[in-house]
């Protein structure tokens, strides 16, 4: 690799250099070892949405670059050892730089396939067995079958208000549909974001003493209220997350191999849960800036350092799959944005990909993915077909 390659790459992410400094660069680097330097710095894209970086480079430069770049290319000879040549070279650096959304201007000859993709509501059920649909445009009071006010929607916000008469726990559930998520404040202050597909269980009100206590199965970033005298513990069907006051990130979908506790500050304790036995339990602690898988046939804690912002991504409404097999995105497609995809091409779900997504439709994506990937697909019957 030619020296000083990465310090180049990353001074033009911060814009400290221009472009045509970039090229002169990267000039004598081979294929493989450009496709190495590539693979090596998938957080590129990443790095995109995360500075919120802006290319200014027109599509008419772009077209202007190709076409001197092929031009050039044409007149060099080829060798059985040969260099990226420029053409492919400026595309694939174009293709990293400007972005997935850049690349899905140039390449759109035509609309993409729409579909039809259904509203489900956000239910909310009190501790009466009462469901109510919370409406994202709305703003107004939940009340008790009293008429009692219990908490403020303010749009896609639920706030819940602590009362100093609360003897008994009564306990509310969200569920939060595909292609939604939700944020919710507790009564003790503490903030929840929902992803989609989360059923979320906590208490009305928390009581003046014990463990303020909530359960959940899907995924929800955590902004705990710090109160030493009350633990704050968050239980899902194999792993309690016991904290005082912290943020983290848990994943607990079924289809998930691992359910991940990603600690972003403060710090938890994690408690494994034997599925055979209930008297058996394994503890982890973490420490910021780590994750912790639980996996339940080892009954073990599997903990690594990670770049927590991978994992909390979500909570702004941004995709980033980074060395993620299809099969997972796929998954994660459908939740986000309500849709149903089907994979005919078996071979595909265990290649990974390396992609970054924020404002884009699901035809968009999927656009972007045939583009680049070669991936080809259908919309049929309202279904995303890949073959």
């Amino acid at each position: 690799m030619k020296k000083g390659t990465e310090s180049i790459i990353q001074k033009y992410l911060k814009n400290e250099i221009s472009y045509e400094a970039l090229q002169q660069g990267v000039d004598g680097i081979s294929v493989d070892e450009l496709r190495a330097e590539i693979k090596k710095s998938v957080e590129i894209n990443y790095l995109l949405s995360k500075q919120h970086l802006q290319v200014n480079d027109s599509k008419e430069t772009y077209l202007k670059i190709l076409a001197k770049a092929k031009s050039k290319q044409e007149k060099e000879e080829k060798s059985k050892r040969f260099r990226l040549k420029p053409f492919y070279k400026y595309a694939a650096l174009l293709v990293l730089f400007l972005g997935i959304t850049y690349v899905i201007q140039l390449n759109f000859s035509k609309e993409p396939q729409q579909l039809i993709i259904e509203d489900a509501s956000i239910i909310l059920e009190l501790g009466n067995g009462t469901a109510k649909q919370i409406d994202l445009k709305n703003t107004s009071k939940i009340t008790n079958t009293e008429g009692a006010v219990i908490a403020d929607q303010q749009e896609d916000k639920l706030v819940y208000t602590q009362s100093d008469k609360a003897e008994e726990l009564i306990y509310n559930t969200l569920k939060i549909p595909f292609g939604k998520k939700f944020t919710l404040e507790l009564s003790d202050g503490s903030l929840v974001t929902l992803n989609s597909g989360t059923t979320f269980r906590f208490p009305q009100n928390f009581l003046s003493e014990g463990e303020r206590k909530v359960f959940i199965e899907g995924e929800a970033f955590f902004q705990v209220k710090e109160d030493k005298a009350r633990p704050f513990i968050v239980s899902s069907s194999e792993v309690d997350v016991r904290v005082l006051g912290t943020k983290f990130n848990i994943s607990t979908y079924p289809e998930d191999k691992y359910i991940n506790t990603v600690l972003v500050s403060g710090s938890v304790s994690l408690i494994g849960k034997n599925k055979e036995i209930a008297s058996l339990q394994y503890s982890q602690l973490l420490s910021p800036g780590e994750k912790a898988g639980w996996n339940s046939r080892a009954n073990r804690f599997i903990v690594e350092k990670v770049d927590t912002d991978l994992y909390t991504t979500w909570v702004d409404g941004k995709l980033l799959f980074r060395g993620m097999t299809f099969k997972r995105i796929r998954i994660k497609l459908e939740r986000h944005y309500n849709v149903k995809i089907v994979n005919e091409n078996l071979s595909l779900d265990n290649m990974t990909f390396l992609a970054s997504f924020d404002i884009e439709s699901i035809e968009e994506v999927i656009e972007t993915f045939k583009r680049n990937y070669g991936i080809n697909y259908e919309i049929k019957d309202n279904k995303i077909i890949i073959n």
